[in-house]
């Protein structure tokens, strides 16, 4: 299953795909289409969403892997539900640092795809504070980054973020 099958409501919250009903109205959650979609719940086919007529490819045809953009979009409302977050990163000799993330204060904010360098590199996620780069998350499916992020920066699983999900639904 896709990490995530869901939609946003009318308030701009995010509804999970077995909480969602009929008789409400719902957008797409990829930030640059924001288009209406459909709930679909029948008798043999699984629920799910699906665009009215759109352009949109967020749900048919994404242009990276749909669990590496879910992967992005789920650790960043994880994060803005202002729980507490560990990451464990992985050092010389196998030994953990352990980092903990915790509630954002107003001065501070999560990007996506965030351009952090002269030469049009990216981070998948940043966390600013007062306009300064403090992490970087890099969220991977089944290939690790190859190039070098300002430190700290993080690599996230995105299975690992699904069972966060899992384990802390957003409804």
């Amino acid at each position: 299953l896709p990490i995530y099958k869901g939609a946003l409501d009318e308030t701009g919250n995010l509804i999970s795909i077995y909480t969602a009903n009929k008789n409400n109205k719902y957008y797409c959650p990829d930030e640059a289409c924001k288009g209406e979609i459909i709930y679909c719940n029948g008798t043999i086919v699984k629920p799910y969403f699906r665009h009215k007529a759109s352009n949109c490819t967020y749900y048919d045809k994404p242009n990276e892997t749909q669990l590496h953009k879910d992967g992005k979009i789920i650790f960043k409302l994880l994060c803005e539900t202002k729980k507490n977050i560990i990451i464990r990163r992985v050092c010389k000799n196998n030994h953990y640092e352990i980092y903990l993330l915790r509630t954002f204060d107003q001065n501070c904010e999560l990007k996506l795809e965030y351009k952090f360098s002269e030469d049009m590199r990216r981070a998948d996620i940043a966390y600013l504070c007062n306009g300064n780069l403090l992490y970087i998350f890099e969220i991977y499916n089944t290939s690790l980054t190859k190039t070098d992020r300002p430190e700290p920066w993080f690599e996230l699983k995105a299975s690992d973020i699904k069972e966060m999900y899992e384990q802390n639904p957003f409804d």
